[in-house]
């Protein structure tokens, strides 16, 4: 062959090869997303730039871009990518729901506020926005639209649950268990939970001392001495808050944390349980319960939990691995592979779920799919004691499979 044609050839088919391997811009959208999840934050501006560089008209990256502006504290380009977003699609309700995060910060409230109702005009169901209408509200003395919107954002979600401690506040207000002269005080302590949590405390104790039956103010002081590993006082300023309120079902869900944290489990079931009689959507506390119970080798008991949250979160690998672990470990086997397959459908390559799988196909004494589904684990890349586990169970089972064959 010619050898000018030849490479004619190889050119033309580089220039293939090289077309077929370009991105469009909706994959370097998706690619960018993934890497957003994955706090990849510089491959994903560059993927929403490739993006926008083919396609200048996708509203959504100039929004996740201006994400990653404020991830990066650049303000001025924050705002500025959220405009373009808007400036393509009027209604994306994020870029207005973050556009009004800006503005409230600011000072900015009748700009904050516009921005809130566009975007729950362009989406009806943002919980989120609803919230933070709400508290604009509140801060501008409107409590009982305060009150409406942070129903409606829980009414969309009921798993907001600090949306509850907003509600709690705004109704303390108005029956006057919370004067307004100290609320500024309250917010003070909550800035200050995490960076100067000593602060914080003696902020929570003012408030509480002017306003003994405000039990948000006591809830939360629990929850700064819990992070702080002070035990006692937070038991008994949760036990305090429920002397205010007794269906307080946040307070219970965290009085049981702290009970298990200091091993006394019988307490902490109780507290789980009278969450979830309260409320029996509460996913954490679900959650906390089914495992607690696991733990506890009350596993028939926490079936009914884990169960619960599958009906809560159907698409939650996690809440069907529990599951997976409670049917395995109460020998219902063919329910233990449905539920871990059911995983797999949701995280494919979930290496707990894999590693588990090879114990149930173990059980059963399908070893090949054992040691497949262990391979399969491994191609996962997994470190330290999972990788060296599941290497083992790879050479247990083909000694099991060997000696069952001279078995037979």
């Amino acid at each position: 062959m010619n050898r000018s044609v030849f490479a004619t050839m190889i050119i033309v088919t580089l220039l293939f090869l090289t077309a077929g391997c370009a991105k469009s811009p909706e994959e370097h959208h998706q690619a960018g997303v993934r890497c957003l999840e994955e706090q990849k934050y510089d491959q994903a501006e560059s993927h929403f730039l490739k993006a926008l560089a083919k396609r200048p008209g996708l509203a959504d990256a100039h929004y996740r871009l201006g994400y990653i502006k404020s991830l990066q504290d650049l303000p001025d380009q924050e705002e500025a990518e959220y405009r373009r977003a808007i400036q393509i699609d009027a209604n994306h309700a994020q870029a207005h729901f973050s556009l009004g995060i800006i503005h409230r910060d600011r000072g900015e409230l009748d700009l904050a506020e516009a921005e809130y109702k566009k975007a729950i005009a362009a989406d009806a169901q943002f919980a989120q926005a609803h919230n933070n209408l709400g508290y604009l509200y509140f801060r501008k003395g409107l409590y009982h639209e305060a009150l409406q919107e942070y129903r409606r954002a829980l009414e969309i979600d009921p798993d907001i649950h600090f949306v509850r401690s907003n509600m709690e506040v705004a109704q303390a207000v108005l029956d006057d268990r919370l004067k307004m002269a100290d609320y500024d005080l309250f917010e003070r302590a909550i800035h200050l939970e995490n960076i100067d949590p000593d602060s914080s405390i003696l902020l929570y104790k003012k408030v509480i001392q002017a306003n003994p039956r405000f039990a948000v103010a006591r809830f939360n002081l629990g929850n700064v001495y819990y992070r702080e590993v002070m035990s006692q006082e937070a038991i008994a300023a949760y036990q305090g808050a429920l002397a205010v309120d007794s269906t307080y079902v946040e307070v219970y869900n965290n009085l049981g944390n702290v009970y298990e944290r200091e091993r006394k489990l019988d307490e902490a079931r109780e507290a789980y349980q009278r969450a979830v009689s309260l409320d029996s959507s509460h996913v954490a506390a679900c959650s906390n319960l089914a495992s607690l119970l696991f733990d506890m080798d009350m596993t028939d008991e926490a079936m009914v939990y884990y169960k619960r949250l599958t009906e809560l979160l159907p698409e939650s690998p996690p809440a069907h691995f529990g599951l997976a672990n409670a049917y395995l470990k109460q020998g219902s086997l063919d329910m233990a592979l449905e539920t871990l397959n059911r995983v797999l459908e949701l995280s494919p390559g979930d290496v707990n779920a894999l590693n588990n799988l090879g114990v149930v196909y173990v059980s059963k004494q399908m070893y090949d799919e054992a040691i497949s589904a262990w391979k399969q684990a491994l191609r996962q890349k997994p470190k330290g004691a999972m990788e060296k586990q599941i290497k083992l169970n790879i050479e247990a089972a083909k000694q099991q499979k060997k000696q069952q064959k001279e078995n037979s």
